[in-house]
Formats: C-alpha cells, sequence, structure tokens
C-alpha cells in the first residue's frame, strides 16, 4: 500500500529429467523355462549402470543388473532373465539417475 516493492525472488527451473524409453522387447513370446532367457530390448537413452525390474505374473519384481546386462547403446541392449512362470511379465528400465522408463510386456507361455 505504501508503494514500496519488495526484493525479488529467485527461482530456479530445471529441465525435466530424460527419461528413458522402451520401444520393443524380443522375443516378445516365450516359452517358461528355469533356464536363463536372452532378451534384446530397443528403446533410446540408455545408459551405462541401468536396472532393469522385471516384475512377474504373481507382482514379485526381480532385479536385474550388472553382468545380466549386455551389449549396452543408448538405443539398445541386451538383458538375461528366467522366466518360469506362465503369463505376463512387465519390464521397466531405471536410469542411475533415477529416471524409470515406460512399461513394456512379454508373455510366456
Amino acid at each position: 500500500q505504501d508503494g514500496g516493492v519488495s526484493r525479488p525472488f529467485v527461482v530456479a527451473v530445471q529441465a525435466p529429467a530424460k527419461r528413458p524409453t522402451i520401444d520393443s522387447v524380443t522375443p516378445a513370446k516365450v516359452t517358461k523355462s528355469n533356464s536363463p532367457q536372452i532378451f534384446t530390448v530397443r528403446g533410446s537413452l540408455f545408459e551405462a549402470g541401468l536396472t532393469v525390474f522385471l516384475t512377474d505374473p504373481t507382482g514379485t519384481v526381480k532385479t536385474i543388473s550388472g553382468n545380466a546386462i549386455a551389449d549396452l547403446s543408448p538405443t539398445s541392449f541386451q538383458m538375461t532373465a528366467i522366466l518360469e512362470l506362465p503369463g505376463e511379465y512387465s519390464i521397466e528400465v531405471k536410469l542411475p539417475s533415477g529416471a524409470m522408463s515406460n512399461t513394456s510386456v512379454v508373455v510366456a507361455e
């Protein structure tokens, strides 16, 4: 009311974290097995140190990382996983920054 002006308030705006994207997982259908199977994940913004979360049909989440991830590039990688139950498995990728991908599905019959 008296015409006074406060000091400026600084607000820092950061760009949203870049999220990896899963475009496809091949093979998309496999036979259930107690043996490890190799899957190729294609997409974008993959980077070293990523982790894959594999959720089985019962809702149990398995973490896949380290030596189970191979041939990593920004647009693809291979992962080794055991799909021993029939049904849909969801796959998500988490970067070291914490950024999470969309979800992709693989079916074990």
